[in-house]
């Protein structure tokens, strides 16, 4: 299920990675068919996000930051 999503005077799509109610692995995901579903919806970029651990003291779970680099392991490209 797609959520659309507000705030303030933006509004976004959502899909939760592992389903409403984390229900899937990500094998069992359809990526090829939820960006077909939001290019019907007229959406023109995507944007994913992660969650991982930290293991140092300073970044405990509920602290949010952003990456200053990122690494790319995708090999290919996706048809």
């Amino acid at each position: 299920e797609i959520m659309l999503a507000k705030i303030g005077d933006y509004q976004f799509y959502f899909i939760p990675r592992h389903g409403i109610g984390h229900t899937l692995t990500p094998s069992e995901v359809n990526y090829k068919a939820n960006i077909f579903a939001l290019k019907k919806l007229g959406v023109k970029t995507v944007v994913s996000v992660s969650a991982v651990g930290s293991l140092k003291e300073e970044l405990p779970p509920t602290k949010f930051l952003l990456p200053s680099q990122f690494i790319d392991w995708t090999k290919g490209a996706r048809e």
